[in-house]
């Protein structure tokens, strides 16, 4: 089992869009200076798509993906959401095929919280 922070749900998505970047910025002098050590600050977090082909292409297969807990202010992009879901269904196979939107855009990595959790198995 995975955990990843969830970059594919539609509150990051939506702050990506209007800001450019997922968190306020950390400059040099704080990261260098917390007193909680370089672990607490992510320096690459992968899309759900970034994910995938990194785990298949070391051999997992992808069981299931869930999330930690729904974020209640994600209902506010509900209508958000619903035209992603259409524009997945109209671009069908080929837009799956092309950047796996089936997985990208599903309910639970789309309306997920913040963290993505992935089940996989070694094939």
């Amino acid at each position: 089992m995975l955990n990843s922070y969830n970059l594919a749900n539609i509150e990051s998505r939506i702050k990506y869009l209007m800001y450019g970047v997922l968190e306020p910025i950390t400059t040099g002098e704080q990261f260098r200076s917390s007193k909680h050590g370089t672990g607490v600050y992510h320096i690459n977090r992968p899309s759900y798509a970034m994910l995938r082909m990194a785990l298949e292409a070391a051999g997992f297969q992808i069981e299931n993906v869930t999330y930690d807990a729904e974020k209640k202010g994600q209902r506010w992009f509900y209508p958000l959401y619903l035209l992603i879901r259409l524009i997945t269904k109209f671009k069908g196979e080929k837009g799956d095929k092309k950047y796996w939107l089936k997985g990208s855009n599903s309910d639970n990595v789309l309306l997920g919280g913040n963290t993505l959790i992935v089940v996989c198995r070694k094939k």
